[in-house]
């Protein structure tokens, strides 16, 4: 049996163990909430087979897991895809889902597409109860050459940049070698 049937047995299997099996540890996030799978995929006989079939059909790779399209709904062709894990990640019930100038995205996407990290997003919505136009709108900081900032942050390699990050590094030095002298 080559790995890809072994891992589409196993899905197919876990699938249904999810949604039937109660001493299943995810049973309370499926068969609990009453999400079944379809007759298809479920008969005895064939069942295996049809999904393999689909799965070979509809975007399967190695990397990639069964996931449902609606959190709410069953297991069928029609609500299933294939999926990595950062995209399932996204489709997750418990997601805090954010819909700004007509797109829809949980906090983790904006906060991607801003270039800052989630909880910086969170804070700007929960903490500091900014509107979300304000928390959504990425802050261009200006920086000027001969700075630090423009040196490591933004790599401009100008002499002034250059000379700048050499002297700050001088400086650095001569103060820890000042602090090791007065310590004998």
């Amino acid at each position: 049996m080559s790995k890809l049937e072994k891992k589409l047995k196993l899905a197919h299997k876990n699938m249904i163990d999810r949604c039937y099996n109660d001493k299943n540890a995810s049973f309370k996030h499926y068969g609990g909430r009453g999400i079944t799978v379809c007759e298809k995929w479920l008969d005895k006989e064939t069942g295996r087979y049809e999904f393999i079939g689909w799965a070979l059909d509809n975007g399967f790779e190695m990397d990639r897991s069964l996931d449902r399209i609606e959190t709410d709904g069953n297991y069928s062709p029609d609500n299933c895809k294939w999926s990595t894990i950062s995209e399932q990640l996204n489709n997750q019930r418990r997601n805090h889902r954010i819909l700004f100038n007509g797109r829809t995205q949980t906090l983790t996407q904006w906060a991607n597409e801003l270039g800052i990290k989630p909880s910086t997003l969170h804070r700007r919505i929960v903490k500091y109860k900014m509107e979300l136009e304000k928390a959504l709108t990425p802050v261009i900081r200006q920086w000027k050459h001969g700075t630090r900032q423009g040196y490591e942050f933004h790599k401009c390699k100008c002499n002034e940049c250059k000379e700048a990050n050499n002297k700050r590094h001088r400086d650095r030095r001569a103060a820890i070698k000042r602090l090791n002298s007065e310590d004998k």
